[in-house]
């Protein structure tokens, strides 16, 4: 069971919130179909299931490709 709840953030970064036991290439791809819909330069994927949060609940993600 997970939870998302996409928020986007000044002007270059959105980020989104699961809390999964493990994140699945679908999340990420959930949040870069986010960035590239929404032209953002940078997005984060936290998940606060992972304990600890550093070891693997938080994910950068760039989208590649993007037009300016």
């Amino acid at each position: 069971m997970g939870s998302w709840f996409p928020m986007p953030t000044g002007s270059i970064c959105w980020w989104t919130t699961k809390a999964v036991e493990k994140l699945d290439p679908m999340h990420q791809a959930q949040l870069l179909t986010y960035l590239r819909l929404a032209r953002k330069e940078v997005g984060l994927l936290l998940n606060f299931w992972a304990r600890p949060l550093k070891g693997g609940g938080i994910q950068r993600l760039v989208p590649t490709g993007q037009q300016p």
